[in-house]
């Protein structure tokens, strides 16, 4: 059960990742989804920084368990 949820969390790690940093590097393709909101670009970026955060902090929690 513990491999599963590892690979769950790292998955989920990937997309955040992977999202947050299309965000940060300001690229059309990455602030599209955001403009058609009408949410402005440092705002999306900000998203971006959080996104990237919180996948560090998933890798955290998988290379540091709790237990």
């Amino acid at each position: 059960m513990h491999l599963a949820h590892n690979i769950l969390v790292a998955l989920l790690a990937l997309v955040f990742l992977a999202s947050g940093a299309m965000k940060l590097s300001g690229s059309e393709k990455g602030l599209a989804g955001t403009r058609e909101v009408n949410i402005g670009d440092r705002i999306a970026r900000l998203i971006g920084l959080v996104e990237a955060v919180c996948a560090v902090g998933l890798i955290y929690s998988i290379r540091y368990p709790e237990e």
